[in-house]
């Protein structure tokens, strides 16, 4: 009922304040589907208490800053994907790849830039699995980590990559036989 009520509105101020201050979640989405203030839709992304509004009002929002902070202050990793489907830049991509804590973000940046297959943005995506491989083997007493970096070696397609990542660590038997099936 709220929300077919919603619909009705046409005043943006109106509709603004549904969005605030409706008790109903789906009241409060309706409204937010339909503002144009893109200040509130932001504040929305960064504050609002409830995960459907702050997901609704974040894929409306055109402010790229104001998704690189949603990614940096969220903790959610679901709402964490939703703004990396959003960053348009590849080098901030190339950056969430090789910087961020969370490894489902990374995976998302990664799988992002890829899909934008530009010949740089492959080479940034093949330097971005080095380095997992890297922090992965560093990590050789845990298998799980052993299989990961393994799965990241699998996946580079340059044997200079290849190369690189033998000529730095010492592989372990099995992980050996993954480095020269890639290659």
């Amino acid at each position: 009922v709220a929300e077919r009520a919603v619909k009705r509105i046409s005043e943006q101020k109106y509709l603004n304040r549904v969005a605030i201050d409706a008790f109903h979640n789906s009241a409060r989405r309706e409204a937010v589907e339909r503002i144009s203030d893109q200040a509130l839709l932001e504040r929305l992304a960064l504050t609002s208490d409830s995960f459907p509004i702050q997901i609704t009002a974040l894929k409306r929002i055109s402010n790229p800053q104001i998704i690189l902070q949603v990614l940096r202050q969220e903790d959610s990793t679901f709402i964490r994907k939703i703004a990396v489907s959003m960053v348009r830049d590849e080098v901030v991509l190339a950056k969430i790849v090789l910087n961020d804590n969370d490894k489902e973000i990374r995976s998302a940046a990664l799988t992002k830039l890829r899909q934008r297959s530009g010949s740089l943005f492959h080479e940034i995506s093949q330097y971005a699995l080095i380095i997992s491989a890297r922090n992965n083997l560093k990590r050789k007493d845990e298998t799980s980590s052993l299989i990961q970096a393994a799965t990241a070696v699998q996946k580079i397609s340059t044997s200079d990559y290849l190369g690189e990542i033998a000529g730095s660590y010492r592989l372990n038997s099995n992980l050996e036989k993954n480095v020269f099936k890639a290659a």
